[in-house]
């Protein structure tokens, strides 16, 4: 049975001028099995605003695992996972944590692969103004739900 967590080591934050030049995945990158579309995700980049994160820890979620939210098939909460791979499923787990998953597959599948962990590539300013946190120490990234 392959394993389900994927982990990259942790890299320092590197300041860059712009990602201007970077280009953004097509849809079709998304539309595979979430165990093997995990792998190719580590090392990839997330932006928004102007924090840039590089992905460092994955885990998929096929709808026959027992952890997956698409087992028990579509509900208001779980549709987006049913979506077409690539796009993003946030979920508040336990009432205290926004999960970060990337839809996997295609339409109707109900997987994903679980955005466990980043490094800080641009706009370290911003996530400890987040975080609340002064520190460039990893903890600001690392395991599910503080990536955002």
């Amino acid at each position: 049975k392959p394993s389900r967590k994927q982990t990259r080591p942790q890299s320092s934050p590197v300041s860059l001028p712009c990602f201007r030049n970077t280009t953004i995945l097509p849809p079709e990158f998304f539309q595979i099995d979430a165990l093997d579309l995990a792998p190719h995700l580590l090392g990839k980049f997330l932006r928004r605003d102007d924090v840039v994160l590089q992905i460092t820890e994955v885990e998929a979620y096929r709808p026959n695992d027992s952890a997956c939210h698409g087992r028990f098939g579509v509900t208001a909460r779980t549709a987006p996972v049913f979506g077409p791979g690539g796009h993003a499923y946030v979920y508040l787990c336990y009432g205290l944590h926004t999960m970060l998953n990337v839809v996997a597959d295609k339409e109707g599948a109900g997987a994903a692969v679980l955005i466990r962990a980043c490094a800080p590539v641009c706009g370290l300013e911003t996530i400890q103004e987040r975080r609340g946190q002064q520190t460039e120490k990893p903890i600001l990234l690392t395991g599910p739900g503080k990536v955002r």
